[in-house]
């Protein structure tokens, strides 16, 4: 597992930031610290007061990687981090010991406000530096301390082309954080300027919920410890899906941080992760060029999941309300006449400068002004000073390719404003009330309806056919096919009648549940015959679980027997030639078709063909299965 320190974050390749232990005890004079960087400053900091000689030398050479957050839906990068670097030059074991020997020389401050000055100015030579997000780590020992939302701060980011929406604050969870009154307001106060805080490291440090709660951050950083191997780790699956839940219920977006794995990712986004950062979308790099502002292979790899799964976008998009939304910086006057004209609406979402949304205003917070004689000039008398940051409430975000079950969850929990914002790549989409959530889950139960085996409710066969066809598309990765049909069925439902045959089929759909957990993909094409399918699983566990679903059902369909049949192991009845024979009790065969990775893209019909033909043969077998490799196709000449 990748350890991730306070700063550092993740180097740029295996290895990199290693320091030997001597170099800790070392400490190089400023004419040779001075002698090690050449360049210099894009410009002298702002802030800075007066830093001790060494201090300034060393501010030349230390420089910041970037690495990217991503949206997990769509690939589109959402911001990126600031990672220091190069603090091994100068005697440092780790970047914390850096800080804290600017602690000791009562610097911290001047030197934490310098290096966010310098990566604001680095940050902005991309192209696209207004549209994203720049987290910025905060040691915690100076977050009152530090100007953040002076005028300073305001002159490096008008000249740098940035407002204070694309500023996030990192709060480290691994280092304590006072929990005082003035470090409460100190928080509020860098809120109050339309700056973002994010709370890093989630889960691993002091405060846990107690920080969440007070703090109320715009983002939360689940940490890689939550994140690593969670693919095969259900108590992992658990904390994080619920720590996803309640910072939805909180308005909070979770990234998860660290995720280095295909699996890692497809796990962190069904659980709800809207944003992801690791080495899977890219290591930290110096290079601005090296940047990109839409990562598409984090877009194959969703829209390859998204199509494993039926997706409720099309339902969440066709009952959206499309409020307008209000900027953050709207005069209250206005908001009131947003009310006065639009009188049927009960709230009016909030969103930043980049169009992501902060909240709702709701009537109710709006009401003493609208209804009070002198509410109107309070407002406009500038000592008031009533703005509408002052009064956004939260609401639970989600994003427009959540499954509806969990918009409900999360939507059921205490909701004053009771709606839900809905975004799509972060930005703000629109609204859903009580009224159109009940719409999308009527809509989606009814679809839901019509593809589903009416007896076993398991997918028919139009959703068989969408995965057969969706997985035949997929030459990159390994599928495998498993069609199920009953042996000896027919005497069993003539001597035992339809309702012992429907117990019988019920009873295999059961077994199919509980025995291919691995599979995810089961339906049921109709009488007594199912199918599953398996995506990039071990073929070998595959057949494992298909033999372990026959034997169990071998097992527990003689409880469907009469005392006779059970002793003998058979029952008499007609063949389909109208013969009079003895029957053994039923079993299940099974055809399985695996269907590698590179093959070509074959038909849904060649491989019905292929499992067709192969189901006779399982039959046949003497252990009542039978497997063959799709093989690949040949170049035309």
């Amino acid at each position: 597992m990748t350890n991730i320190s306070l700063y550092g974050g993740e180097p740029e390749e295996p290895g990199h930031e290693r320091v030997h232990p001597g170099w800790a005890a070392r400490r190089m004079s400023a004419s040779a610290l001075a002698g090690r960087e050449t360049r210099p400053l894009a410009q002298a900091p702002v802030y800075i007061r007066r830093l001790p000689t060494d201090f300034e030398a060393m501010l030349i050479g230390l420089e910041h990687a970037f690495q990217p957050i991503v949206n997990s839906h769509s690939g589109v990068c959402f911001g990126y981090e600031a990672l220091l670097r190069n603090v091994d030059r100068y005697g440092f074991g780790s970047i914390q010991e850096f800080f804290d020997a600017c602690e000791g020389a009562g610097v911290l401050s001047e030197m934490e406000a310098a290096l966010h000055e310098k990566a604001i100015i680095k940050f902005s030579q991309l192209p696209h530096a207004d549209r994203v997000k720049l987290f910025l780590n905060v040691d915690n020992r100076v977050i009152d301390q530090l100007p953040l939302p002076g005028k300073p701060l305001d002159q490096i980011l008008s000249k740098a082309g940035l407002s204070r929406s694309g500023i996030v604050f990192e709060i480290s969870e691994r280092l304590p954080v006072r929990q005082d009154q003035e470090m409460m307001e100190s928080l509020e106060r860098i809120k109050g300027q339309g700056l973002n805080i994010a709370v890093d490291d989630f889960g691993v440090g002091f405060s846990g919920l107690q920080l969440l709660y007070r703090v109320e951050p715009d983002y939360i950083k689940v940490d890689r410890f939550f994140i690593a191997g969670i693919k095969e780790d259900n108590r992992k699956k658990f904390l994080l899906s619920h720590i996803v839940d309640i910072a939805r219920l909180l308005g909070i977006t979770v990234i998860a941080e660290g995720v280095e794995t295909e699996r890692e990712f497809l796990v962190c986004k069904e659980l709800g992760c809207d944003l992801i950062q690791g080495y899977l979308v890219q290591r930290p790099t110096r290079r601005m060029s090296e940047l990109r502002m839409h990562y598409e292979d984090i877009t194959v790899l969703s829209a390859r999941e998204r199509r494993r799964k039926t997706s409720d976008y099309q339902f969440i998009k066709d009952n959206l309300e499309p409020i307008d939304a209000i900027p953050i910086d709207t005069p209250m006057l206005s908001v009131l006449q947003k009310f006065s004209d639009r009188p049927r609406f009960a709230y009016f979402p909030v969103v930043d400068a980049m169009g992501m949304p902060l909240g709702v205003v709701r009537e109710a917070d709006v009401k003493y002004f609208v209804y009070s004689r002198f509410g109107r000039d309070l407002l406009s008398n500038r000592s008031f000073a009533v703005t509408l940051d002052q009064i956004v409430s939260t609401c639970p975000v989600v994003d427009i390719n959540s499954r509806a079950e969990k918009i409900l969850e999360v939507f059921s929990v205490d909701n004053p404003a009771q709606c839900a914002i809905v975004t799509e790549n972060m930005h703000y989409l629109g609204t859903l009330n009580a009224q159109s959530l009940l719409g999308i889950l009527t809509e989606k139960n009814l679809t839901m309806a019509r593809d589903q085996n009416p007896l076993t409710r398991m997918a028919g066969n139009t959703l068989i056919e969408e995965f057969v066809s969706e997985a035949l598309m997929d030459t990159a990765e390994d599928y495998i096919f498993a069609y199920f049909d009953f042996d000896y069925f027919k005497p069993f439902n003539d001597r035992y009648g339809f309702r012992t045959g429907d117990r019988a089929i019920l009873l295999f759909s059961e077994i199919m549940r509980r025995t291919l957990r691995s599979a995810c993909f089961l339906g049921h094409i109709g009488g007594d015959d199912f199918f599953a399918g398996f995506r990039a699983g071990d073929s070998e566990a595959a057949l494992a679980a298909v033999v372990q679903a026959q034997n169990q059902f071998a097992h527990e369909i003689t409880s469907l027997y009469d005392a006779e049949a059970r002793v003998s192991a058979s029952i008499t009845g007609e063949d389909r030639g109208g013969h009079t024979r003895a029957f053994p009790l039923m079993r299940v065969s099974a055809a399985v078709v695996r269907v590698p990775a590179g093959r070509g893209i074959r038909t849904t019909d060649e491989v019905v063909q292929l499992m067709t033909s192969l189901k006779k043969d399982a039959k046949q077998a003497k252990d009542n299965i039978a497997s063959v490799t799709l093989p690949a196709l040949q170049p035309q000449d």
